[in-house]
């Protein structure tokens, strides 16, 4: 944090369940929050998802809940970012058997799903206030960030992965 306070890039990793948890945590490690805010600028999570095999993939219907889920997430995406229309989407999931080209495993690769959030000036205030980690996620939909999951949901909708495997992976 020291570094970063003298003008050093600083790129480092600690464990958190999401973008929000990371001021808690440095709180939570001894970190002065009036250290905390001057010296971060961006806080990014990330998590990996299994993208389904685009050549033995097999359409599926989601179950009520499942689709309810999916438009939750969809209706608290921030203003900024175009809701997609989930009726004129085809869901998928991995063929258990597989194909050659996947290993008959249903997946083939990984993609990101990620979620970041400035450190403005109001999050700068919040900082000094030891904030929750639900003020952190107000702040961040207040910035028109979107959640890991939100990404996620919105792979799911786009077929490049299963919603199992966002429920598996982010919850």
């Amino acid at each position: 944090m020291h570094a970063a306070l003298t003008g050093h890039l600083v790129f480092s990793t600690l464990h958190t369940n999401d973008a929000a948890g990371t001021i808690p945590r440095l709180i939570d490690i001894g970190v002065r929050p009036n250290i905390i805010a001057p010296a971060v600028n961006v806080i990014m999570a990330q998590r990996l998802l299994r993208k389904l095999c685009m050549s033995c993939r097999i359409e599926k219907k989601l179950t009520p809940a499942e689709l309810e889920e999916i438009n939750v997430q969809i209706q608290s995406l921030p203003k900024n970012i175009e809701k997609p229309n989930i009726d004129s989407c085809a869901f998928f999931s991995p063929n258990v058997s597989g194909c050659a080209r996947c290993r008959n495993t249903g997946y083939k690769g990984r993609i990101g799903v990620y979620e970041i959030f400035l450190v403005n000036d109001r999050v700068e205030r919040l900082v000094l206030s030891s904030p929750s980690v639900s003020d952190i996620r107000e702040a961040m939909h207040e910035q028109g960030q979107i959640s890991m999951k939100q990404d996620g949901v919105l792979k799911v909708l786009s077929g490049i992965t299963d919603f199992d495997e966002l429920k598996r992976v982010v919850g």
